[in-house]
């Protein structure tokens, strides 16, 4: 991988968040072909998990057959739109997992994208997808970046509108 060969000579990392660091500083310097070839590689694997999670949220009740075909829906106009599958980190910025109606409402923001905004939004994915593998290949959890997320969610509470209060 060209992303590994350029980033493994900046040797030894001090952990595995600098390691992150340094992988999305090597695709961030890209050019957008380089980068549309890395989301590729993620998108077959990423559209085949969304489809294992979707069958699965079904069976479990939690996702209706009108939401399944929904999103069925939105995947195929991405395609159409970007050119390649949809790549989103089911696992969600918390790791928890985003539940269907997360996923379609991504998605259907992702589709009035920008294709240079949507690329850099797949990559962020791409980013979020290979960090947890890091974190999962070395046993650790990411404390800091989920403490830093809650306080982000705290402090929203004083500086975003309600939902639906359109100021």
């Amino acid at each position: 991988n060209w992303v590994l060969a350029q980033t493994l000579p900046a040797r030894p990392f001090a952990s595995v968040a600098a390691l992150v660091h340094a992988l999305t500083a090597i695709v961030s310097r890209a050019d957008a072909a380089q980068q549309m070839a890395l989301i590729g590689a993620y998108a077959a694997s990423a559209d085949q998990a969304m489809q294992a999670a979707l069958a699965h949220l079904q069976t479990m009740g939690a996702a209706t057959a009108e939401q399944a075909t929904q999103i069925h829906a939105q995947r195929e106009a991405y395609a159409v739109r970007f050119g390649s599958p949809y790549v989103v980190a089911l696992p969600g910025p918390r790791g928890t997992g985003l539940g269907v109606r997360a996923i379609a409402d991504t998605w259907a923001r992702r589709l009035r994208s920008h294709p240079d905004a949507e690329r850099a939004e797949a990559l962020r994915h791409v980013h979020r997808l290979a960090e947890l593998h890091l974190h999962a290949q070395f046993s650790q959890a990411a404390s800091l970046g989920r403490a830093t997320w809650d306080g982000i969610e705290a402090l929203s509470q004083f500086s975003e509108a309600p939902a639906g209060d359109v100021r």
